[in-house]
């Protein structure tokens, strides 16, 4: 029964988000969304939504969209900390760790600063750059490379089942 109930709240406490943005004087529609959880007991920890040009379930179509956005609206506190080490991680899954890159998202902690239950915060990208958004603060960052595979810390392979679908808007339950 208190697993019931928990799942309902959690579901309540789920965000809307718009159906369609402009990011550099283009208009995004929303391709999905997803709850991420953390550990064993799924403990929901942001909800996030991700926009594209034009809406696809294909990753190999996704990877040559641009630009992209990622929404994300924190449903609890974490340390800044989790969160770099959760993109650390990503990073490492997907072959695009390096130390240079690794302290570009330590220059996110100023950005970012407390991670509190409602804080909403985006991640623009672009062929060539990755820019963090919270409110009126960004940060940019230029480089081909990682920018043109960012998003997959999000969609890719690795990212979790049912987040991935989530974010592609596959269709598919689990």
């Amino acid at each position: 029964m208190k697993f019931i109930i928990l799942s309902i709240l959690s579901i309540s406490l789920s965000f809307s988000f718009p159906k369609k943005i402009n990011v550099e004087k283009k208009s995004l529609v929303l391709n999905g969304t997803a709850i991420r959880e953390a550990t064993f007991f799924k403990i929901d920890v942001y909800e996030a939504a991700f926009y594209l040009p034009q809406k696809s379930s294909d990753l190999s179509v996704v990877n040559n969209l641009f630009p992209k956005r990622i929404t994300i609206k924190y449903l609890r506190d974490i340390p800044f900390e989790k969160l770099e080490e959760s993109l650390v991680k990503s990073l490492k899954k997907y072959n695009l760790y390096s130390k240079e890159n690794a302290l570009i998202l330590k220059k996110w902690k100023p950005i970012v600063g407390k991670i509190s239950k409602g804080l909403e915060m985006s991640v623009e990208i672009t062929e060539s750059s990755v820019t963090l958004i919270k409110g009126r603060k960004k940060s940019t960052f230029v480089k081909p490379a990682l920018a043109k595979k960012f998003h997959l810390l999000w969609v890719g392979e690795a990212s979790g089942t049912s987040f991935r679908a989530g974010l592609l808007d596959s269709g598919q339950t689990y």
